[in-house]
């Protein structure tokens, strides 16, 4: 009997994390759920800035573009500093 018993034990090999696997089905979903939160907050983080660097694009092109009166007045003081 006492045989029977360590050799049943030997058999099963490591013991069981989970009781069946609707268990370990659950608390894996539950890691991964923990594992991407980090993730997914880096992403939208990542997309927040990029949104906000996208619309700060327009604003930045208008301020740089040049009509021709401010390239004539550019040009004034360049030739009188030349002089």
């Amino acid at each position: 009997m006492i045989n029977e018993n360590i050799d049943a034990h030997k058999v099963k090999g490591r013991p069981k994390k989970y009781f069946n696997t609707e268990e370990a089905k659950e608390e894996a979903k539950e890691q991964r759920r923990q594992f991407k939160f980090p993730q997914i907050l880096k992403v939208k983080q990542f997309r927040r800035e990029v949104m906000a660097k996208q619309l700060d694009i327009p604003k930045l092109i208008i301020k740089y573009i040049l009509e021709q009166d401010d390239i004539d007045s550019i040009i004034t003081i360049l030739e009188k500093y030349n002089k």
